[in-house]
């Protein structure tokens, strides 16, 4: 696998262009922000995770567990869709780096 670091901002990027997709395809309802949402948490999740400055792949699970709880909130409306299929990819991601994190 490439570094921890460039992997997970690639499979970040991908879950990212599924809410955009997604966004891009439906008429939102006027003040409808679930998919700016998504796409602010997903943000955030890649800057911690580069903030951190670590290639450790417990850390990065730790950040992409938390991303997929707040995405979790967002389960509903035109963006669930969207979501899910975001969410599946960072499951993904973890179950990926998984068998590469530091015993505790």
């Amino acid at each position: 696998m490439a570094n921890t670091l460039e992997f997970t901002a690639k499979q970040l990027g991908i879950a990212k262009r599924a809410i955009e997709s997604g966004r891009d395809a439906v008429e939102l309802p006027n003040g409808y922000v679930n998919f700016d949402l998504a796409l602010a948490i997903l943000d955030g999740c890649r800057n911690a995770i580069t903030m951190s400055g670590t290639d450790n792949p417990n850390t990065v699970v730790q950040k992409l567990e938390l991303a997929m709880t707040s995405l979790a909130l967002l389960r509903s409306g035109v963006a669930e869709d969207s979501v899910k299929t975001a969410r599946t990819h960072i499951e993904e991601t973890i179950a990926a780096l998984r068998p590469h994190e530091a015993p505790e």
